[in-house]
Order: C-alpha cells, then structure tokens, then sequence
C-alpha cells in the first residue's frame, strides 16, 4: 500500500469515526432532546437519522436547532481564545454541555486540569471525587472506601454563611482563610464559577469594567440581579423588579433558607440580531452557569421575552441550590423542566410591576387533558424514570405544588434531598412520599386536572 493509499484510509476512517460523534440537536416544543445527523430539511419537515432510526419531525414540533457544523466552528474559535486559562476552558465546557454535545465539552475538561489539576468544577465534571487530598475515579473511590473506611476526607456538606457571620478575623492563622471547595460541598461549587465579586467595592468596579468591555449601555443591580442591559433604563429596572419576585417564589417553592452571597447576571440585549451577533445565537436565551443571556422582542415561545427569563431564572435558582443542575437533570429531569415550565407560565405586568404565578396555559392544559382521556397519561413512576414530555412534567410539579399542603412540604423535602451528589432521584421521590399510595396519588392527579378550569 503505498503513502497516498495510506494517507486516504486513514483520513477516511478519521471522518467515519468523526461523524459518529458530531451530531446534530433537536429541542423539541414538548421538552424532548434528539441528537443525530440531518439528512433532510426544508420548510416544514426535518429528517434526522438517529441511533433509533430515521425520525421525521414538523418545524412547528421543534423549539430550536443546534446545528453540528455551526456549533463546530464557535466551538473551535471559542477554544483558541480560552487556551491557556483553565477556568475559561471549564466554563466553554459548561457552553458546550448546554448545547449537547458532550465530546467537545470533556475536551474541555480534560484540558482544564492538564492546566490546573486541582479545577474542581473540571474535575467534578469528569466524574473525578477527592478522597483524602487525591482525586480519583468514581469506580477507585468506592473500591478504596471498601477497603479501607478511613480514608474519607471530604468535607461534609453544610450550608454557606455569609462572611459577616463567620469567624472573625483576629489574625489567628485559619481566621476567615478561603478554602477550596470540595465535591460534596454543592453550594460552595456554584459560588466558585460565579463572576462577581463579594465586595461592594470591588463590585462596583467590576461592573463599570464589564459593561465597557461588553459594550453594553446601562447595568442596573436589583436585589437579586444585576442587569447588564442595551435598553432603556427604566425597561432594565422593570425587568430586573420582575425576575426579583420569581426569585422569591422559587425560594417559596423550594423552601430555600440559603444565603445568595451575590447577586446574579443577566445579559440583556436589545433584538435578535444583536443577541446573534454577540452570543453566536441559540435559540431565544440560555443559561450557561454564570449568567441569563436573552434579548427583547421575543415572540414565537411562550410568553415571549419575560417567559424565557423566568425559565432560565428558574434553571439558575436550581444551580444554586443543587450545585449543578445539569446533574439533577440526568436523574429527574422532569422535575429540573417541570419547574421551570411553572415558572415559565407566570405573567408579568410591567406597569404594576405585578407577577402571578400559578398560571395555567389553556393550551397545555386542554392537551394534557386528551391524554389523560386517551389513557395515555404516564404514571407516576413513569414519569419519575423519564416517560412523557414537558406538558406531563409540568402537570406533576403543579400537582404537588397546589394540591394540598402535605403533598407541598414532602415536595420541598424531595428538591433538598436532590442536593446530595450521590442521591438516587427516584428512591429519594419514593421515601419522600413513602406514606401515599401511588395508585391514589395518580389518580387524584388525572382527576385534578380534567376538573381544573
């Protein structure tokens, strides 16, 4: 076989084995995600080959597309500009998970900690734990646990405090030292790889600094939000007061008694086109571990504009809670989307400044209606292994959040007992409601929602 021959198999298997990762996304309006390779589109129809087959979905079933080659090429001039900086690397890892597609993201990952060996945010991501000071594989850390109970160094979890209340510093050696935080410590995780800065001065700074540099208009600080904004002022501060009060009914919802050490970002651009041009487009918004980012104007998606900052809201409150709610969503994802498609509902008036959660969309509600008289309805179990869509997530959630007050509180026990890293979301929903009988449980649901005006 001669150099040319040689050269054209092994450039040909390199494209073979190439494309069996590059695939493809499908964000379907029912909350579904299916990846593989589009053969065919045009205005009404996709045709995508996936590792079940060739599947053909309407245009008006699929919230957005994410393109493999577009990905490829922000992928690549994103990864030029964060070489070097683990954080960056990690955080592009962050985006990469966002848009599905895993094999860039560990890339990423593994990148980071050939930088940095101990980026616990990479690590973590590589399903690495920390077991006595060394970090060591999932499948090691049990094996050496067995062996050898002692070993376990990992801080327990506890709740942040805020500085004011920790030690005082006295010039004692530990006295207010920053530790790293450890794998079991979810919160302490998420206020790693957030950008602002804890004091007020430095704060301020970093505002004026990032603004320029993002070459936004105005910034605006709320409660709970900082509003980097190419809006009006008053349009930025409406908005701002809005997502303060879906902040305070998530804690409501969740039952959360934590302390937000800083405030969170929300890049808020003034149309699509400039939305596209500085974030690279995607859909209408996203959450990527640090910030919102979202435009005005949106129409086409529930509730438009205000409907998709209150979901991704409700995706970052999740982050904070849980750690990383990427990870919750792999084992309950019908409760990560559940709640963000409740909160998604809400409605906002901009001149009283007034949001009504609760909302039922008559649409999803008359939808769910006909599969439940179908008897198509999953169960309860169904859904908490993965059956149904967005309507049968939601309709779980609100179920549990309105039906009577003691389904609510063992909801709120089930969301904290998500925080655990290595919690079985299934058994925990089980134990949560271990004294209900899930026949009655489901039917009560289907009951309530035939019934539900």
């Amino acid at each position: 076989m001669n150099t040319l021959t040689k050269t054209l198999v092994l450039l040909s298997m390199f494209l073979v084995c190439f494309s069996m990762f590059a695939e493809d996304v499908l964000l379907l309006r029912v909350g579904k995600v299916v990846t593989g390779k589009i053969e065919k589109e045009d205005d009404e129809t996709v045709l995508i080959n996936t590792k079940h087959g060739k599947m053909t979905y309407r245009k008006d079933e699929i919230d957005s597309i994410i393109y493999y080659e577009d990905f490829r090429k922000q992928y690549e001039q994103r990864f030029k500009k964060a070489e070097g900086d683990a954080d960056a690397l990690y955080n592009l890892g962050l985006w990469c998970k966002k848009q599905y597609q895993e094999r860039e993201a560990r890339e990423c990952f593994e990148a980071a900690i050939k930088i940095n060996p101990n980026h616990t945010g990479a690590r973590g991501e590589l399903g690495y734990r920390n077991l006595g000071g060394n970090w060591v594989t999932q499948e090691e850390y049990d094996r050496l646990l067995k062996e050898n109970p002692d070993l376990k160094k990992e801080v327990p979890p506890r709740e942040e405090k805020p500085p004011e209340e920790e030690k005082p510093n006295d010039g004692s050696e530990n006295s207010n030292e920053k530790k790293e935080p450890t794998l079991t410590d979810e919160s302490a995780i998420f206020w790693a790889r957030q950008m602002v800065p804890e004091d007020l001065k430095e704060r301020k700074k970093w505002m004026f600094e990032r603004q320029k540099q993002k070459e936004f208009k105005t910034f605006h600080c709320s409660n709970h939000y900082i509003f980097f904004s190419n809006l009006s002022e008053e349009l930025t501060r409406q908005h701002s007061m809005f997502l303060d009060q879906a902040y305070n009914e998530l804690c409501r919802i969740f039952a959360y008694k934590g302390k937000q050490k800083v405030p969170f970002v929300v890049d808020f651009y003034a149309n699509s086109e400039e939305y596209s041009s500085k974030e690279g487009g995607g859909g209408y918004g996203f959450y990527d571990g640090k910030r919102i980012v979202t435009y005005f104007g949106i129409t086409g998606t529930q509730n438009g504009t205000g409907g998709i900052m209150l979901r991704e809201s409700a995706h970052q409150f999740e982050d904070m809670v849980w750690g990383d709610y990427q990870r919750v969503k792999q084992k309950a994802q019908w409760v990560v989307d559940g709640i963000a498609t409740y909160m998604q509902e809400a409605r906002f008036n901009l001149s009283t400044g007034e949001l009504k959660v609760g909302i039922v969309n008559s649409d999803r509600l008359e939808a769910l209606k006909a599969t439940i008289r179908r008897g198509q309805m999953p169960t309860i179990e169904g859904i908490l292994s993965g059956a149904g869509g967005e309507n049968e997530w939601w309709a779980l959630c609100y179920f549990l959040i309105h039906y009577n007050q003691e389904l609510y509180k063992q909801f709120t026990v089930y969301l904290a007992a998500l925080k655990r890293k290595d919690c079985d979301a299934v058994q925990e929903f089980k134990n949560a409601f271990a004294k209900f009988d899930f026949k009655g449980l489901y039917e009560n649901l289907k009951d309530y929602f035939i019934k539900l005006h």
